[in-house]
């Protein structure tokens, strides 16, 4: 247990300074009063009054995730170790007698922890209000649609420390990290249309597959969808990939890829951050 005592700390710290920013509360309010607007226009849109159940919020909800948490995190996770590079509070930690990668794991796990129970806390009580206020609620599908808004946070939480880690200054990972969100969010289906002018049959299903697996946007948008039974809603890929991952099989192989985008990144960002000078 004493290996995990650094972490812990450094964990405590930076959940700490995240409630203390007061920037939890603000975002996990904010979801809830999104959640609930977005469950009232849906039903107005068929002309009901109150609130629409879990498949017509979750489709709306869906893409304000896709676009919002990938950014809350990147931002998130580049302020707290690039700035606090810049600004000299990283500079005691790293003379305290722990390894680097303690640090960066420490600081993702105390960021995880604040980023989800913003999610959690702003879906909970949106949540809620549905189920007591809609006939047709579905507790699963919401469940999964947050466990799947997390999972997102935390790629991209990893993604952002990585950025940050490699970045030699705060102006620069950011600039990284607002082309990531970019590119992974807004021009991914652009590469997508481009290849299936290009390509057809086996070939563009191939393609299609590894670009998903490429992007973790991706992954949370399709496999909801496969819950929703909604692939017409959204992009070429949904589309082309929803039949062949119905199924038990399928929603594993999306969890595997979406847990390695969240792994793997931090091991890059603490692998990265080891072999830093930032004396240079």
């Amino acid at each position: 247990m004493k290996q995990f005592q650094p972490v812990l700390a450094i964990a405590r710290r930076e959940l700490a300074e995240a409630i203390r920013s007061r920037w939890v509360v603000l975002t996990g309010a904010l979801f809830g009063v999104l959640a609930l607007a977005l469950s009232v226009v849906g039903m107005r849109s068929v002309g009901a009054a109150g609130f629409g159940g879990f498949s017509r919020t979750a489709i709306g909800l869906l893409n304000l995730v896709l676009y919002f948490v990938p950014l809350l995190a990147l931002l998130l996770a580049i302020n707290s170790l690039a700035a606090e590079r810049e600004e000299g509070p990283l500079e005691v930690l790293l003379a305290q007698p722990i390894a680097r990668r303690t640090v960066v794991y420490g600081k993702f796990a105390g960021l995880a922890a604040a980023l989800i129970a913003a999610l959690c806390g702003g879906f909970s009580v949106a949540g809620l209000a549905i189920g007591l206020l809609s006939a047709a609620a579905d507790v699963d599908g919401y469940t999964l649609l947050v466990l799947r808004s997390v999972a997102l946070g935390l790629a991209f939480l990893s993604l952002g420390l990585w950025i940050a880690s490699a970045a030699r200054n705060r102006l620069r990972a950011l600039t990284w990290g607002l082309l990531l969100w970019f590119a992974t969010v807004l021009l991914y289906d652009l590469l997508i249309l481009g290849l299936t002018a290009l390509l057809g049959g086996s070939l563009l299903r191939a393609a299609l597959g590894v670009l998903l697996a490429a992007n973790p946007v991706d992954l949370v948008r399709v496999s909801t969808l496969i819950h929703l039974g909604g692939a017409d809603s959204f992009g070429l890929t949904a589309q082309a990939l929803i039949g062949f991952l119905r199924g038990a099989g399928g929603s594993a192989v999306l969890a595997a890829l979406l847990a390695a985008w969240i792994v793997l990144p931090l091991l890059g960002a603490a692998h990265t951050f080891a072999r830093r000078d930032f004396a240079a």
